[in-house]
């Protein structure tokens, strides 16, 4: 049987409004409230909703988040309960998203980093020197605060340390989520050789927030942004005569035509047999036909990224119809999946996309590494996955990714809504190729393994190039 393209956008985290779950299996009608609809559409919809809950807690977390919410939420406090619910899953393709007035208002002035056991200001409007400790946000001790957020951090699979993670690199969302606009954001700070101190800092704006990316201690450890293009446009690095950085931020993007001939203008500057670094730190994927462009470039062969993909509903249940819409791919991408049924699901066996991966005419030849963190997910994975299967020479630096290395729930996204909450959900369950020391329920492992220290965030320093170096 030929399959035509699944859908290959897999991972988005800046779309739509907000949403939550919901109680019982196979309602005949949506309840009422909106976390109750959200887990009943999850358990109707969700490919594997209690991988890592059960149905007995996930109804008893349900049960706190709606008797904490009371009548009539405000759409905040919603969005908040609906966030440590969706995080319960440990799907980071069921993501909660702010209306489009959040980006619009007042921002968070700060973002922190965690080096070692210490958190510091890794930017901030003012600015402040380089080693200022944060202490309190609002307050809070700043674990006690990062550790609110990272209840609402949605990651693959069920790693606290990940989550933890997941809401440092999610400050300004998930803080603004927790905090609400505010005029003043207010720190303890300690810096450097001082005493502790009280801070207010004026709210900045979306233009600011750009800035303090853009300008954050800690860049070098998150791989060098394109100087040019979209966000996600690639980017090449040398970093000595024989080695050669292609960044990868993201596959966020449908533009597949832009991205290949981008990826080939920059493949024609690396010498065939140089030593090639592939980048994918912070890459939480997207459209996978992107990570193919480069594969194509790196496999001398026919490869495969997926073993098979499953889904447990080929069209939204009645009762839920209304409340599902289909904004990135047509809804006959699920309801004409080519796949058998087997038990409870449908099931088609390989790549639906293998007749694209092809390699070009002249793949490089030089020595690969790859960098990847414990952002590095979803259509990032799977690119990694078919590196792994097919060149047995990848040397990967770094620390565990997130999700599995046997299988991840992604593709088919759909937007569930009950009044002001709005959810992505993806509906399909992919496994990949089989990765050789894959241990099932463990992300990628790196054979070269990272910890960033208090010293390289103090020194300005990449702790992965450094690895590199000693190779």
């Amino acid at each position: 049987m030929t399959a035509p393209p699944i859908p290959t956008t897999s991972r988005s985290r800046t779309l739509v409004w907000l949403a939550a779950l919901t109680a019982c299996a196979a309602p005949s009608t949506v309840p009422d409230e909106p976390l109750p609809a959200l887990v009943a559409f999850l358990r109707e919809a969700h490919p594997d909703p209690h991988r890592f809950l059960s149905a007995v807690a996930l109804d008893e977390r349900l049960q706190v988040e709606t008797a904490a919410l009371g009548p009539s939420p405000e759409p905040s406090a919603l969005a908040r309960g609906a966030s440590r619910l969706a995080a319960a899953i440990a799907d980071a393709h069921v993501a909660v998203g702010l209306g489009p007035e959040a980006g619009e208002g007042p921002q968070l002035p700060f973002l922190l980093v965690r080096a070692g056991d210490r958190v510091f200001l890794d930017a901030s409007e003012p600015s402040f020197p380089v080693g200022t400790e944060v202490l309190e946000v609002e307050g809070r001790p700043v674990d006690a605060f990062l550790d609110a957020l990272a209840a609402m951090a949605t990651v693959d699979g069920d790693r606290p340390e990940v989550r933890r993670a997941e809401a440092q690199r999610r400050l300004s969302f998930l803080g603004l989520m927790e905090l609400g606009p505010r005029d003043h954001y207010e720190l303890v700070v300690r810096r450097p050789g001082a005493s502790a101190e009280e801070l207010r800092l004026p709210a900045t704006d979306r233009a600011g927030l750009a800035r303090l990316t853009s300008t954050r201690y800690s860049a070098p450890r998150w791989g060098p942004g394109p100087t040019t293009g979209a966000p996600w446009t690639p980017s090449l690095v040398r970093l000595d005569d024989d080695t050669h950085l292609l960044r990868l931020p993201s596959f966020g993007s449908n533009d597949e035509t832009t991205f290949t001939a981008r990826v080939s203008e920059l493949f024609e500057e690396v010498p065939s047999d140089a030593r090639l670094v592939i980048d994918l730190r912070g890459n939480e994927g997207g459209n996978r036909l992107l990570g193919v462009a480069v594969l194509r470039r790196l496999l001398d062969r026919p490869f495969a990224q997926w073993r098979r993909v499953s889904t447990r509903i080929r069209a939204i249940p009645a009762a839920f119809r209304d409340h599902v819409s289909f904004p990135i791919v047509p809804e006959t991408a699920l309801t004409t999946f080519p796949g058998e049924r087997r038990g409870d699901v449908w099931v088609f066996d390989g790549d639906p996309l293998a007749d694209r991966m092809i390699p070009s005419p002249n793949p490089h030849r030089g020595r690969l590494i790859v960098f990847v963190d414990d952002a590095t997910s979803s259509a990032a994975v799977e690119m990694l996955a078919a590196l792994l299967t097919h060149r047995e020479d990848v040397v990967v630096i770094g620390t565990e990714t997130q999700g599995g290395c046997d299988r991840h729930t992604g593709e088919m996204p759909v937007v569930f809504q009950v009044e002001s909450l709005a959810v992505l959900v993806s509906l399909f369950e992919i496994d990949l190729v089989s990765i050789p020391g894959c241990r099932p329920g463990h992300g990628v492992e790196p054979h070269v393994p990272v910890a960033y220290t208090a010293d390289d965030f103090l020194a300005g320093e990449d702790p992965f190039v450094a690895a590199l170096q000693r190779l």
